[in-house]
């Protein structure tokens, strides 16, 4: 909207956040959004890619970095200077749960339906702690 009111005109990379993030700092942002409800499990690409776990599809928002280096490391700078802000990913967070308890029970499938699929997320951690 500030881009708009200022006549701001140009090409602009606008993915935040401002500050590079890991996926952990992300998940566990998460996790503690939704009241620390899951348990997180650090698995190496290799052994998912064994386990035929396909990224971005079964694990959103992940791409192993050693088939996209540079996905995501592209600069918003320009747009930080010319007046780009974020939310707190907490707080973004926070309300996309709030949002989506508003969403009436017939359509949270389709909100819900990324991702692994629970049974095989089970074989895989079993398969994770059965080879230590």
């Amino acid at each position: 909207m500030r881009a708009i009111e200022q006549n701001t005109t140009g090409i602009y990379n606008a993915i935040g956040p401002e500050r590079r993030v890991t996926i952990k700092e992300v998940l566990e942002t998460c996790n503690a959004a939704a009241g620390n409800k899951a348990t997180l499990t650090w698995v190496p690409w290799d052994f998912l890619k064994k386990q035929d776990v396909g990224p971005w599809a079964e694990m959103p928002m992940w791409i192993p970095l050693e088939e996209m280096k540079g996905f995501g490391t592209i600069s918003n700078a320009r747009a930080i200077k010319a007046g780009l802000t974020f939310r707190p990913l907490a707080e973004t967070a926070k309300d996309t749960l709030a949002w989506l308890d508003t969403v009436p029970e017939e359509n949270k499938a389709k909100y819900r339906s990324s991702g692994i699929k629970k049974d095989k997320e089970a074989k895989v951690l079993s398969d994770w702690k059965a080879r230590k």
